[in-house]
């Protein structure tokens, strides 16, 4: 990229940062949260889930050969035909695939949860958000709900924009969870009952692209049939400013200024990018921590985390300690 570009995708990236900041001060952002963040502590990604479903059926049948199904470009028709050959093995497959695990959460999902979200939205099927709760030293109650769960989602369609629904987090599991069978969204035949057929959680997700202002992370914004409200209200609202904010990771030779065009045009969604290095997402968790170290110094709103940072580097530890030190001084008043 040319450097007049680079300075100008700065100068882009560092506005973004400071109106997310500014969002997330009011205490009011949702997050949407992708599998990017459950890959961090050993769950699949979607095409990983692919192919442990295609090692699945060959401990039964060794000559199941699953790129016929993969040529075919359709990964939900391929998760269709890898659900139907599996049978009614394949919710036990998910279950143990998803279920918690010894290492449940890290510290970038503490910081996650650390940055004062109303409510969060996830399309995981695991319960690694709900734990990184527990890792903070206060937290308000967390309350979660599928979104077959109509009573549940019914509520929480009627209050998310009170201003006083604030006293419980609610985790909304947009394609189910791990341990409710009935709640899994997977195949082709899962996102047509799911996103085409008039179901009450589209209709809360457009209310959310609507009324709302998002935080995604962890996404590749690949998956049109879920964000297909933020697409549908970019199109009924007609464009305009940008209204929801994306962590997103970028490789260094790629074009940041067509990117971030792209996803304002086309969802109505600011990034905020980092690098990725080598393959690697470190610069997210020195990002997250950046700004949690911006968020309470000047709100002293920030939920310290917990002192354990072993799968980060250096720096990132360094940055854990200037954040944890700059809470303890305003819990005792020596910082404004």
């Amino acid at each position: 990229m040319p450097i007049d570009q680079e300075n100008i995708d700065r100068e882009n990236n560092e506005r973004a940062l400071s109106r997310l900041i500014e969002l997330l001060k009011t205490g009011r952002a949702l997050a949407f949260v992708g599998s990017g963040s459950s890959k961090r502590v050993g769950y699949p990604d979607w095409d990983e889930l692919l192919s442990l479903m295609e090692g699945e059926i060959r401990t039964k049948d060794p000559t199941f050969n699953g790129s016929f199904h993969r040529e075919a470009g359709d990964t939900l028709w391929h998760a269709y035909k890898l659900k139907e050959r599996l049978g009614e093995n394949f919710y036990p497959f998910i279950k143990k695939t998803f279920e918690p695990k010894n290492n449940r959460h890290n510290a970038f999902h503490i910081n996650l949860m650390s940055l004062s979200f109303q409510h969060i939205i996830t399309s995981n099927y695991d319960s690694v958000l709900e734990d990184a709760f527990s890792g903070l030293r206060k937290s308000k109650p967390v309350e979660r709900f599928c979104w077959n769960e109509k009573e549940k989602l019914c509520d929480f369609i009627r209050r998310m924009n009170d201003p006083l629904y604030k006293d419980t987090i609610q985790i909304f599991y947009v394609h189910g969870r791990y341990d409710s069978q009935d709640s899994i969204v997977l195949t082709e035949r899962d996102y047509t009952n799911r996103y085409h057929e008039g179901n009450l959680a589209i209709k809360c997700l457009w209310l959310i692209a609507a009324t709302r202002q998002v935080v995604f992370v962890g996404f590749s914004f690949q998956d049109f049939d879920l964000l297909s409200a933020f697409r549908q209200v970019r199109g009924d609202f007609g464009g305009g400013d940008s209204r929801h904010f994306a962590l997103v990771g970028i490789e260094p030779n790629k074009d940041r200024i067509i990117r971030r065009n792209y996803l304002n045009d086309k969802f109505g969604v600011e990034p905020i990018f980092y690098d990725i290095i080598e393959g690697k997402h470190d610069e997210l968790d020195k990002l997250v921590i950046k700004i949690l170290g911006e968020f309470g110094l000047k709100t002293s709103l920030m939920d310290v985390i917990e002192p354990k940072h072993d799968s980060i580097d250096e720096d990132v530890r360094r940055l854990q300690e200037y954040t944890t030190k700059a809470y303890d001084q305003i819990k005792s008043g020596k910082s404004k």
